[in-house]
């Protein structure tokens, strides 16, 4: 009830101030960058609405980036958390509760980084920096965790670039895509987000109860995180091979 008292006062409030720029306005002294163009010369198309850019396979490599980068992130977490709260109530180190509050200020920070190093080196390799992360997390930190500060480290990792992907994908659509249309055409990309919510925790989940119910809970973990390495190994090679999209 308190949560929902703050965010109502926050958004509604800060709604209040927010103001969309006329049309043709440009920030003085700013001056637009030439058009992209072709090998050919030909100029590239710029603006995308939503029924244009499913047409593209761009976005369905995008999709895919996202929804592998959120896999890892949210099962990687989900995962991990509860070991964090085991082993911090058997070191006495600090609370579980402390500890995933460390995590969740890893996650914030990580929006903001990831945001701005993308803004300085791109979006693609950015996204291969948060992928190559992921898998040191893993495979060194979190696939056979044994002491609470490894789990911690790896929790914090992984929340840490987790941050990145939802702060940097609405960047990575409107420089594919366009900026005029990024709201509609982010919506369908955020689509990733919310069906790997449904369908990658569950399955991962299923994972862990067999291990547990064979007796094998370490087998179970080398299989998760084994397999969300191999998961951003296929992110890297997506993201690799993606280019803008080129109409003209």
């Amino acid at each position: 009830m308190i949560l929902s008292v703050i965010f109502f006062i926050c958004v509604i409030g800060a709604a209040q101030v927010y103001a969309v720029p006329p049309a043709g306005w440009k920030p003085e002294g700013w001056t637009p960058p030439a058009a992209a163009t072709t090998a050919a010369g030909a100029a590239i198309k710029a603006e995308f609405a939503p029924g244009e850019m499913i047409k593209t396979w761009q976005f369905y490599a995008l999709w895919v980036i996202y929804f592998l980068g959120t896999s890892v992130g949210i099962t990687a977490i989900g995962q991990a958390a509860p070991l964090v709260k085991e082993l911090a109530a058997a070191t006495a180190f600090m609370s579980g509760a402390t500890a995933l509050g460390i995590m969740s200020a890893f996650n914030g920070v990580g929006r903001l980084a990831w945001g701005a190093t993308s803004d300085k080196i791109g979006r693609k390799n950015t996204t291969i920096a948060m992928f190559s992360l992921y898998i040191v997390a893993c495979i060194f930190l979190l696939r056979n965790v044994t002491s609470f500060n490894q789990a911690l480290a790896g929790l914090c990792v992984v929340g840490f670039c987790y941050g990145g992907y939802l702060a940097m994908m609405p960047s990575f659509t409107a420089d594919f895509y366009g900026a005029k249309n990024v709201g509609a055409n982010y919506g369908i990309v955020f689509t990733a987000w919310g069906i790997c919510g449904f369908v990658v925790p569950g399955y991962f989940g299923k994972i862990m109860t067999a291990a547990k119910e064979a007796g094998n809970l370490a087998g179970g973990y080398n299989q998760v995180y084994g397999t969300l390495a191999g998961m951003c190994v296929l992110g890297i090679i997506l993201v690799v091979i993606l280019r803008r999209p080129e109409h003209t």
